[in-house]
């Protein structure tokens, strides 16, 4: 239920049309599902769809709603915390530790 509500949020601040939003829900699904709704710094009940919507009605017009939608949709990287741990811990064994050496 929580869901739904989030992407009615979502496609009235967008102002999709009934097609433009079942096109966009996939990508919207896979992405939360994916990377960002494991971000841990998400208010407490509150997954992407919601903080999505949320951050673009900041913006005033359609146009630069879509700019930034699409920058979400195909330039943002997302690391996990997994992700960095890992970094890290290859970075420190390849890198640091024989500098130290």
């Amino acid at each position: 239920m929580e869901d739904e509500l989030a992407e009615k949020l979502l496609v009235t601040v967008m102002g999709w049309d009934a097609i433009e939003a079942a096109r966009e829900r996939a990508v919207i699904q896979d992405l939360a599902r994916y990377k960002y709704d494991e971000y841990q710094q998400f208010a407490p009940g509150m997954g992407f769809v919601e903080s999505l919507a949320r951050w673009l009605f900041q913006f005033s017009e359609t146009g630069e709603r879509q700019a930034v939608y699409q920058f979400v949709k195909e330039k943002m990287i997302f690391c996990s915390s997994a992700e960095i741990q890992h970094l890290v811990a290859m970075a420190y064994h390849d890198r640091v530790r024989p500098h130290l050496i």
